[in-house]
């Protein structure tokens, strides 16, 4: 009938969002919308279809950097899969985290436009290529490899979840991690993130992808505020599990030795950022090419540490301090990063 072609049309528009989201975003972001506009008609806010085109349509807009409208999606995303699944399934945790990033990278912007206003980057500053650090991204397959997987572990962890520790973590989600606002102070996200990542290791355990990843959500949020250590820290502990599950010679193994390499600059640790930016060195050209913009990029930053490494005991606002990313280009079109 009229409602079986109304999900049918809003299938195929919600496929054609995940599939254009990582080459036009723009146009994935119109899919999805189209998406949400055919389910409306005739699916209610309960309808798994529609709480994922707003999922998605809350993280493309994060890729885009529009945070103000992703917080908006994504906090409905958090209220549907929480009256759908529950609060301490994992598909809730994946809208928790992004939903802390784009918060935490909307306040982040608003503070860079204020710096913007007052000091002005230089010429030489705004060029620099450290300032584009990227947050590693897992290829398609990669996610694919984990994604039955992670189903499959996550639904035999939750029957082994004794009732006094499920209770525990719903005290904290409700707690700390589900009216979040403006006027919330640093405690709020950080207490957020950290049950995150005791959910994962709970269900998942501390070799699984989806751990690595929270990891690495957590060391964005310190670089938003420039807690480099911090980042590394982070950053090395998710490092060991991409290597053992995707391989030492991954795409992601590789970026993250560059951005571990980036952090240790900004540390200042040059002899660090030195030792991390060999390792990228002697990977980048089997991975992603000679003649790969990887490949230069990363050769920059050796030139970057190698000058400021004549003056390592000098720190000035001349020293590179590459500006965080949005979450959301770290997340996979699936969402099961």
């Amino acid at each position: 009938g009229e409602s079986s072609v109304h999900n049918q049309l809003g299938g195929i528009c919600y496929e054609l969002g995940l599939l254009g989201s990582d080459e036009d975003m723009e146009l994935a972001k119109m899919h999805v919308k189209k998406a949400l506009q055919i389910t409306e008609v005739s699916l209610s806010e309960t309808d798994i279809m529609t709480a994922e085109s707003v999922y998605i349509l809350g993280k493309i807009l994060s890729r885009q950097r529009n945070f103000a409208e992703a917080k908006k999606y994504l906090a409905l995303a958090l209220e549907m899969r929480r009256s759908m699944f529950g609060s301490l399934a994992l598909c809730t945790v994946e809208v928790i985290e992004n939903l802390a990033i784009a918060r935490v990278s909307l306040e982040y912007s608003k503070h860079l436009e204020e710096i913007a206003i007052d000091d002005p980057p230089s010429t030489a500053d705004a060029a620099a290529p450290a300032a584009d650090a990227v947050a590693p991204t897992p290829t398609l397959e990669e996610q694919e490899q984990h994604m039955i997987a992670t189903e499959e572990e996550a639904a035999a962890a939750e029957q082994q979840l004794d009732e006094d520790s499920a209770v525990k973590a719903l005290e904290a989600l409700q707690a700390n991690a589900l009216k979040l606002d403006d006027e919330e102070e640093e405690e709020t996200v950080d207490k957020l993130f950290d049950l995150a990542l005791r959910l994962r290791l709970q269900h998942q355990g501390e070799k699984h992808i989806q751990t690595a990843h929270c990891r690495v959500l957590t060391g964005e949020l310190h670089w938003a505020r420039e807690d480099y250590q911090e980042v590394i820290s982070c950053l090395t502990a998710a490092l060991d599990i991409y290597k053992a599950q995707l391989g030492a010679k991954s795409e992601v193994v590789l970026q993250l030795y560059s951005w571990i390499a980036l952090a240790a600059m900004c540390i200042p640790n040059f002899s660090e950022a030195a030792a991390w930016n060999e390792k990228a060195m002697l990977l980048v050209k089997s991975v992603c090419g000679d003649d790969s913009w990887e490949r230069h990029r990363i050769m920059v930053d050796k030139v970057l540490i190698l000058q400021h490494s004549f003056d390592e005991g000098r720190v000035d606002s001349k020293t590179p301090k590459p500006r965080a990313k949005a979450v959301a280009g770290a997340v996979g079109e699936t969402g099961e990063w």
